[in-house]
């Protein structure tokens, strides 16, 4: 794109009656109804660690969000959207998260 600058398409989920996106750009998560496709929540800030969030999967009560840019994994609630944890990923720059029962 002339002039411009080139984004990545955000990595997004759906999870019970939610759909959580992956804003690698902006350093956050979304939340949105599936139903309605209504703002649920917005999750960012320093405290979550994202650094170009870019996958998510879901289990447990949870969503995990890979972080390429942070080789790291935060956890959140999928109810409340409450950070739960967060550690640092085996490998670097990764770009998909998988949730094993």
């Amino acid at each position: 794109m002339a002039g411009g600058t080139a984004s990545r398409v955000p990595s997004h989920g759906v999870g019970g009656t939610e759909i959580w996106v992956a804003n690698s750009g902006g350093n956050s998560v979304t939340e949105l109804s599936a139903s309605t496709g209504a703002l649920t929540r917005l999750t960012s800030g320093s405290r979550y660690k994202f650094k170009d969030p870019d996958a998510l999967t879901f289990g447990g009560g949870d969503v995990w969000v890979a972080n390429s840019a942070g080789n790291s994994v935060t956890e959140l609630s999928a109810v409340t959207g409450a950070l739960s944890g967060s550690s640092a990923a085996q490998a670097t720059g990764s770009r998909s998260c998988c949730y094993h029962l």
